[in-house]
């Protein structure tokens, strides 16, 4: 059942996304139009009139910028409103009267989110990645990507289990997303309950940020501090142990289970659908 549920929540949020992947598509065109350019000033004379261009070629680097930063934005708010608004505002009544029980309810949505928010941050990378490949007509500027990642990884990570640590950094990364989804469903469930009259979407924000401030504590009394500067720089050491990493992925677990529990019973025993 909680398949099925997901499969009607992707077609029914599919248009909430369309807007992501435009700018997406957008940022793919201006990102080939400006790829090609480099290409072309770094082979060729520079002409008279290159002062302009340069200026145009900078102004067009900038937008390209401030669209990842759109469409992440953009991401986020739409995932918000497939937490939210889909299930407390819009379609509040019609979705918790469904024959299916709170908990394939909560799993469908859940799913859903990290499905869309998957899909949303695949699509960019292709759309951003692609051009570079179209112009250079090779994988050079990949590698290179490839190359400054692996520093990146050495930093974090030092000279631990470099298959291990990833496998947990990545999983770390994953939990750390659907917990922020958990976060907001709790939030927003406890906003909409019997609990709270008024200003429900502006103590929804209050809710999250009160939960997550509570997570951030407990998770830094959890998870050992990191390294100095100074034992990265000259010791062996990465910022990000294998066992801080392990100790993060559970707390995570833990707070995750107890929004989930949360949201089920405020859903069960509290909720208020229509406001």
């Amino acid at each position: 059942m909680v398949i099925k549920l997901v499969k009607n929540e992707i077609k029914e949020t599919f248009r909430t996304f369309l807007p992501v992947f435009i700018l997406s598509i957008i940022g793919s065109i201006l990102t080939f139009f400006v790829t090609l350019r480099l290409k072309n000033t770094s082979s060729t004379i520079i002409a008279e009139d290159s002062q302009i261009a340069s200026v145009l070629l900078g102004m067009a680097m900038f937008a390209i910028m401030i669209l990842v930063i759109a469409t992440v934005v953009l991401t986020t708010i739409q995932l918000v409103k497939v937490a939210y608004v889909s299930l407390y505002k819009t379609n509040g009544y019609r979705v918790f009267t469904y024959p299916v029980s709170s908990v394939q309810l909560y799993s469908s949505k859940v799913l859903t989110m990290v499905f869309w928010g998957l899909v949303s941050s695949i699509v960019m990378l292709i759309c951003y990645l692609l051009p570079l490949y179209v112009v250079f007509n090779d994988f050079f500027l990949i590698e290179e990507l490839a190359i400054i990642w692996g520093m990146i990884k050495t930093l974090l990570l030092g000279d631990s289990d470099q298959i291990i640590s990833t496998i947990l950094l990545v999983i770390s990364q994953v939990s750390t997303t659907i917990l922020q989804i958990s976060i907001l469903m709790f939030a927003g469930s406890l906003a909409n309950s019997s609990y709270v009259r008024k200003n429900r979407g502006f103590m929804a924000f209050l809710f999250f940020l009160g939960i997550y401030m509570i997570f951030t504590f407990v998770n830094g009394m959890i998870v050992p501090p990191s390294p100095t500067f100074e034992e990265v720089i000259y010791g062996n050491s990465g910022i990000l142990k294998p066992t801080s990493i392990l100790l993060s992925v559970l707390t995570d677990t833990l707070f995750f289970v107890c929004c989930s529990a949360g949201t089920i019973w405020v859903w069960n025993n509290k909720l208020e659908v229509l406001n």
